[in-house]
């Protein structure tokens, strides 16, 4: 099953630069991120909780995001946002490897199912055992 709008959804070339830059910036997180790990002697084929980060603009787009990620079996919740912000949370939680995590697949899959519904992906971050140690 594919995302919602994936693949129907019309966006400016500014709009696909936007998406462009932020894989980019997402990608070269999650390289660091798999260096410290593997530094620290992790393998990242590991399958560990991962939680995802994402930001929507208002409760109603919080609720369609949640509703999508539900459909391809994350866990999700959502959150107010504090009383001096005006963004959203939306946190998704899966079951799956740190290396899947970290992938540019993955990570394109995530910015772009959160673009559809005018959210933004914020990143994630995963449960290690202790003896990972921190990252």
């Amino acid at each position: 099953m594919g995302w919602k709008g994936e693949g129907t959804m019309r966006r400016t070339t500014s709009q696909e630069k936007r998406l462009g830059e932020a894989l980019l910036r997402h990608d070269a997180r999650n390289l660091q991120l798999k260096r410290r790990l593997v530094e620290r002697g992790v393998d990242c084929r590991l399958v560990s909780d991962i939680d995802c980060h994402f930001w929507a603009p208002d409760q109603a787009h919080a609720g369609l995001l949640a509703q999508e990620l539900l459909a391809h079996g994350f866990r999700t919740r959502v959150l107010a946002p504090p009383r001096t912000a005006g963004s959203w949370s939306v946190h998704a939680g899966i079951t799956q490897s740190l290396e899947r995590a970290a992938s540019h697949e993955f990570t394109e899959e995530m910015v772009r199912a959160a673009a559809a519904l005018a959210c933004e992906y914020g990143g994630w971050e995963a449960s290690l055992p202790p003896e990972a140690g921190p990252c």
